[in-house]
């Protein structure tokens, strides 16, 4: 077996490194320029596949079910010719949740929430990055992923991808 990660294009929110409090981070779109490469890496995927002699009907994609990751994926899935079955959408691949901050200035964070804002921000100081899961319903992202929280999230995804 063989795995291909490959990350959204560029998003509205990197191009800008701002918006975060008026666009849910869930409904972020690509810019041009990450439709462009999106393109680029299906092209070169598909190409690494094609001298490989890679049966693509064998191929399976798992896309995060944010906006810019879905528009990434179907960009690539265009290139590689996938069925809309080689496709799965999957939540253990969404990349940060803001949960109840989503959408939220900083001041309305604390305004809203602030027994959440305030341990958001002493987490955040004393144990850096980190993602928290308040019940069931809501996550609070702290900033990101650690490297090792990135490797185990791969390898969790492997073992489901084998037996699904």
């Amino acid at each position: 077996m063989r795995i291909y990660l490959v990350r959204h294009g560029e998003s509205v929110l990197n191009a800008k490194e701002e918006g975060y409090d008026k666009i849910p981070d869930h409904a972020l779109k690509l810019t041009e320029k990450g439709h462009e490469q999106a393109i680029e890496a299906g092209k070169a995927l598909n190409k690494h596949l094609r001298e490989l002699e890679f049966d693509k009907s064998k191929l399976r994609m798992w896309v995060s079910p944010y906006t810019r990751a879905r528009q990434t994926a179907e960009e690539i899935s265009n290139i590689l010719g996938l069925k809309d079955s080689q496709i799965r959408e999957d939540d253990m691949l969404t990349e940060i949740s803001f949960g109840l901050f989503d959408g939220l200035s900083k001041e309305e964070q604390q305004t809203l929430f602030p027994a959440e804002y305030a341990k958001y921000q002493k987490d955040r100081l004393e144990k850096g990055i980190r993602l928290y899961k308040e019940g069931v319903a809501s996550k609070i992202i702290m900033s990101g992923d650690h490297g090792q929280e990135g490797y185990d999230e791969v390898n969790v995804m492997k073992e489901y991808a084998i037996n699904n």
